[in-house]
């Protein structure tokens, strides 16, 4: 029989990923339920710069990505199309993560409801309800910006970035099995290029 902590560790990942995404989901529905956001939302403007936007980072990213990885190997990186993929999407999230600090000035902005209730409660002139949503906006907002900047400073910091795309590309893209004469009996990857 394993021992308990086996199991809280193999299930440390995906309540890792369940709580971030619940995380985003929560804040991302309260930021909808603005009445600046839903005023802006209205006008077709607004989501063609956002899509436009959105369109530029992915083609940044993969300008980045490939040159990361030419870097590194030498070669062009079509020839790395899953490290690619991959190192692509990490780009773009580095860069759309940034948006965090939007949402620490948005959460900072819910101090105002909390601070007026406490001064309400001091004062005993009104009755008001205690902003529950903006505890719980500023609670996950802190905890969604913890995971978001933790895991791109700590697990791809620029030291190790070079390192942990070489040990991609052989994952995903080198092959172990090929008909080279000279390398025939012999473990080694290689990257076909043509």
């Amino acid at each position: 029989k394993g021992d308990d902590t086996d199991f809280w560790e193999r299930m440390k990942l995906y309540a890792y990923i369940l709580s971030v995404t619940l995380s985003a989901i929560w804040i991302g529905v309260n930021i909808e339920r603005t009445p600046l956001f839903r005023e802006l939302w209205k006008f077709g403007v607004t989501k063609l710069i956002i899509s436009l936007f959105f369109t530029a980072l992915v083609v940044f990213s993969t300008a980045t990505a490939s040159s990361t990885i030419n870097g590194i190997f030498g070669i062009d990186a079509s020839f790395f199309p899953f490290t690619r993929s991959f190192l692509t999407a990490y780009t773009f999230f580095r860069y759309v993560s940034q948006l965090v600090y939007l949402l620490l000035f948005v959460a900072f902005l819910n101090l105002f409801p909390i601070f007026a209730y406490f001064k309400y409660r001091l004062d005993k002139k009104h009755y008001v309800e205690m902003p529950v949503k903006s505890f719980v906006f500023i609670i996950l907002t802190l905890v969604f910006s913890y995971f978001i900047w933790g895991w791109s400073g700590s697990n791809f910091d620029s030291n190790t970035l070079n390192e942990k795309v070489y040990l991609l590309a052989h994952q995903l893209d080198f092959n172990d099995n090929n008909l080279c004469v000279n390398l025939k009996g012999e473990k080694v990857s290689v990257i076909f290029l043509g």
